[in-house]
């Protein structure tokens, strides 16, 4: 596990005090995290294959690349504001908002962001948003994979202790050059032994939760890829993924052993990305059955 992928040059030194919410903070030296960069390439594949999808649909290239920046933007608050609401209710400011290294990102959060702004962006465009949704639909399932892959690289999201073959041990990691910015320690090793000053070096033994999630998000875009040519009206490659991810997210919950993810939401045994899992599956029926009724009654008017 490498929780980062190289550090910046210490001459970078800090940034100019005058520049708003950022001013004083230290840029050399400062580690360039392996979820970040796993997260940028997720992006970068997204908008590629998104790209290339919308197109052949026969949308506009320019405009839709418009609606891909407020998704993007979209992305990254609702999964930073989603990683307060579930794991860091009481230390919400706008300083400790930009303090990535100080928390993380959620999923969900992420999914719900990009697509609200997007939707929003297209109402206000006068663009047509559901069926780009299922040029992108592919591309979410592909970077969920990505992605993970970071969370991996972490040791964050790790599973609950196991003494099954596939287990995973975390380390802990102790690099003075990069403690202001990374504990000492993996989250899986810090949570299972902090506080008990053990010897140990490396965390018990855990389900390996982000590389199953990566491999379901691989596995969602063959899914979909393989569904894509048989859409029977805009937006049913999207809802797909809803219930195709929100169901086995679902699942997967159910062997996560991270606490900070949350363990209970509004007093039920659910994590927050259950939670929402049931939530969305729940929208996704009348959502289905009024878009495809909608394509329908075109169709025949046609």
């Amino acid at each position: 596990m490498r929780p980062y992928i190289f550090r910046l040059p210490e001459f970078l030194g800090e940034l100019p005090d005058w520049i708003p919410v950022v001013g004083g903070t230290q840029v050399g030296g400062r580690p360039i995290f392996s979820y970040g960069v796993m997260l940028g390439i997720s992006f970068l594949l997204g908008w590629l294959l998104s790209s290339f999808f919308v197109e052949r649909f026969g949308y506009s290239r320019s405009r839709t690349n418009r609606l891909f920046l407020f998704a993007g933007v979209g992305a990254i608050v609702g999964a930073r504001l989603l990683y307060f609401i579930a794991s860091a209710r009481g230390e919400f400011t706008v300083i400790t908002f930009f303090q990535f290294q100080k928390g993380g990102l959620v999923a969900y959060g992420g999914f719900l962001g990009g697509l609200l702004a997007s939707a929003v962006a297209a109402l206000v465009m006068k663009e047509e948003w559901w069926g780009r949704s299922d040029a992108v639909a592919p591309a979410l399932a592909l970077g969920t994979g990505v992605t993970r892959l970071g969370c991996f690289l972490y040791g964050c999201d790790f599973g609950k202790q196991t003494g099954a073959g596939w287990s995973l041990n975390f380390p802990r990691w102790s690099n003075p050059a990069t403690e202001a910015w990374i504990p000492g320690g993996s989250p899986a090793f810090s949570q299972h032994f902090h506080g008990t000053g053990t010897l140990s070096v490396i965390s018990e033994s855990v389900h390996p939760t982000q590389l199953l999630m990566s491999l379901n998000g691989i596995l969602g875009f063959v899914v979909l890829m393989l569904v894509l040519p048989y859409r029977k009206f805009r937006g049913q490659i999207l809802l797909l993924f809803l219930v195709y991810y929100g169901s086995t997210r679902f699942l997967v919950e159910l062997l996560r052993g991270d606490k900070i993810r949350g363990t209970t939401t509004l007093g039920l045994p659910l994590s927050t990305s259950q939670f929402v899992s049931l939530l969305i599956l729940l929208g996704v029926v009348p959502l289905w059955f009024w878009l495809a009724r909608r394509d329908a009654k075109k169709v025949t008017s046609g």
